[in-house]
């Protein structure tokens, strides 16, 4: 969903593909993965605003093919000179991220059954939109940020005040995780094609949302 203080002028479904090593019968029943692709005026200038949440259990590309269609929709309305706000759930994990390990983040319960295996985290799935956009947070310090995500990335350690996932199941401290998991990765984004783009350090990942959801909100401000 999105939600806005000023009316919408217009609205619209892009269906995405479905995950196709999934029978016929589980994809009629399945999440139909989508954008939701808007538009609306905030003194006189146009704005889109597009939110998608892609496939969090496909093994067969899915998840990176919704990536490129979502990249697609963008760079459309960067070619007809318009400005956008896009991102949401993208399932993928920062470019040059130390913390991933394939499928075996420590949070996978062993008796999960297959049809939530994960595809493997690969760091190249964002690239693209990082390399085009402007991200809400930063990979990088680059002289005015004092917030990066690479400011706590470390091998081994699963906490950072950037990450945006977490689980809800009781996990067991042992020798080679010696603190309980919380939030664990990072898998929600921003982006802006604004000239000006965000207003320095005014991201913020709200992880005080832990028991709301495996999710936790992230806000930023747009330089208008």
């Amino acid at each position: 969903a999105i939600l806005s203080h000023w009316e919408f002028d217009s609205a619209e479904r892009i269906a995405l593909p479905l995950i196709g090593e999934q029978d016929a019968l589980k994809q009629y029943f399945y999440l139909r993965r989508n954008i939701l692709s808007t538009t609306l005026t905030i003194d006189n200038r146009e704005l889109s605003v597009l939110n998608t949440h892609t496939a969090a259990y496909s093994n067969d590309g899915t998840k990176k093919e919704q990536i490129d269609i979502f990249k697609e929709k963008l760079d459309e309305i960067e070619s007809a000179g318009k400005l956008f706000v896009g991102g949401g759930d993208l399932n993928a994990i920062p470019p040059e991220s130390s913390n991933y390990l394939g499928t075996a983040f420590p949070d996978r319960p062993a008796d999960l059954g297959k049809d939530f295996e994960l595809e493997n985290y690969e760091t190249t799935e964002l690239e693209e939109l990082y390399q085009t956009y402007t991200p809400a947070l930063p990979l990088y310090a680059d002289g005015l940020n004092s917030y990066y995500y690479q400011q706590f990335e470390e091998v081994g350690d699963f906490f950072s005040p950037h990450y945006t996932h977490t689980i809800k199941i009781n996990l067991t401290a042992t020798d080679e995780i010696p603190q309980i998991l919380d939030w664990n990765r990072k898998l929600d984004y921003l982006f802006t094609n604004n000239d000006s783009g965000w207003i320095v350090n005014s991201h913020q990942t709200h992880q005080a949302t832990r028991e709301l959801s495996d999710h936790c909100p992230i806000s930023v401000k747009l330089e208008w």
